[in-house]
C-alpha cells in the first residue's frame, strides 16, 4: 500500500483531515478501485484498466460510480489467496 505523494507531509494530511472535518458520514460513499489478483504474485493486486477508468470518470464527472465497474472487483470477493499468516 502506498500513499499519495502529493500527501507525503504532516501539514497536507493534517489540511485534508480539516477540509473533511464537515462531511457527515451520511453524506460519504467509499469504493475500493476494482482489482484482480496478480497471477504471477497472489499477495498483490493489479487494477482492472477498464472498470477503473469507468470509476475516475464517474468521479470526475461527479456521477454515481455504476454498479458494473466494481461487481468483478476481488474486493467484492470474501476470499483471498493471500494467508492470514504471510
Amino acid at each position: 500500500m502506498s500513499a499519495d505523494s502529493g500527501l507525503a507531509s504532516a501539514d497536507k494530511l493534517l489540511g485534508l483531515a480539516k477540509d473533511l472535518k464537515g462531511i457527515s458520514p451520511d453524506h460519504m460513499n467509499m469504493v475500493t478501485l476494482p482489482v484482480s489478483y496478480d497471477a504471477q504474485d497472489a499477495g498483490r493486486v493489479l487494477p482492472l484498466t477498464k472498470a477503473s477508468h469507468q470509476v475516475w470518470q464517474a468521479l470526475r464527472d461527479d456521477r454515481p460510480i455504476p454498479k458494473s465497474a466494481t461487481e468483478n472487483s476481488v474486493a467484492a470477493r470474501t476470499d483471498t489467496p493471500v494467508s492470514a499468516g504471510a
